[in-house]
């Protein structure tokens, strides 16, 4: 049976979208998707993005989970919408996932979030709507990351990343744990931000990227420098990594070395970070799914000595004996 709660008005999602749109030109879209059931065992095709612009239809019914991108893309070279860090064009809001469980409240108190959006008993999200499109990717990217790193005390409740989505108001939470809720709004009316103006809130600094890097103070720092090289050419050289280069933020996407964990097998959310001051010259690894909430940058270093111990014996099983 679904939880007693009143929904939100009928026209709630289109208010949200329009106000999350705004500023938008040209081509550049907020993306949806939507589908009926739990979000944790539909195939990875649920998830297909389809543009949205204001004045368009919302495909879904209440019974569906509907979900919105943080920022909006243009077209890909196929005249296609994805929703990926290649077709980004601007950043509309900072969504801070989670309130109320995974982070507590005092951790946004006193900085008035636009829409907050209950999307299961006693659990929310705060939508922080930017007065005009954030169209630099770097600058969007580090509004999210500083705000994790200074607010979230680096912990990551699946909020990283400029491609990241929320869920609309007045649908489906699908997860069989809320029983059917429908999202609703908690409150519409607080004030858009620029993004200088949220930072200053937060009371916090983007970091800083190829930007003066401090030398490398210590002959540990440098091997540790010299061990990441050393890793990003061995995921490169077994295609692991999805692209040649890094994001603008630092980041290269990957294939997830524990992808059989993920929901449906998708292969999506995983990525490495170059030495930074914020790893202290480490490296780091990332990945959006629950499964590997736990995994960092030693967790994939270990993975791949292990593999590389397994080829080695691999070789030596095969190779021919000698005198």
């Amino acid at each position: 049976m679904q939880p007693s709660n009143n929904g939100a008005p009928p026209d709630a999602r289109e208010q949200f979208l329009n106000d999350l749109a705004r500023g938008l030109s040209g081509e550049e879209r907020v993306l949806l998707c939507g589908f009926v059931g739990d979000p944790g065992t539909v195939p990875p095709t649920a998830w297909r993005p389809r543009a949205w612009a204001p004045g368009g239809r919302v495909l879904w019914g209440e019974e569906a989970n509907v979900y919105a991108t943080v920022g909006a893309f243009r077209r890909a070279a196929d005249g296609t919408y994805r929703r990926r860090t290649e077709t980004f064009a601007a950043g509309c809001a900072l969504m801070v996932d989670d309130v109320g469980t995974k982070v507590p409240p005092e951790r946004v108190a006193g900085v008035e979030p636009t829409w907050r959006i209950e999307t299961s008993l006693g659990n929310e999200q705060w939508w922080y709507m930017l007065d005009a499109p954030e169209r630099d990717a770097v600058r969007f990217d580090g509004l999210i990351r500083a705000f994790i790193a200074g607010r979230l005390l680096g912990a990551d409740p699946g909020m990283s990343g400029i491609t990241r989505v929320g869920r609309l108001p007045a649908h489906r939470n699908g997860k069989p744990t809320h029983r059917g809720w429908v999202t609703r709004v908690k409150s519409s009316d607080g004030p858009r931000w620029g993004t200088g103006d949220l930072l200053r809130a937060f009371g916090l600094q983007i970091a800083g990227r190829r930007e003066h890097r401090p030398k490398l103070p210590t002959a540990e720092a440098l091997e540790r420098n010299r061990l990441f090289a050393a890793t990003y050419r061995w995921l490169e050289q077994h295609s692991v990594l999805k692209r040649p280069t890094p994001d603008p933020s630092g980041w290269t996407e990957m294939r997830c070395p524990w992808i059989d964990d993920h929901t449906a097998g998708a292969d999506t959310g995983a990525a490495i970070r170059e030495p930074a001051p914020e790893n202290d010259y480490y490296g780091a690894f990332r990945c959006h799914h629950g499964h590997c909430a736990g995994r960092a940058w030693r967790d994939l270093t270990e993975w791949v000595a292990e593999q590389s111990a397994e080829q080695l014996a691999a070789a030596n099983n095969h190779a021919p004996d000698t005198p």
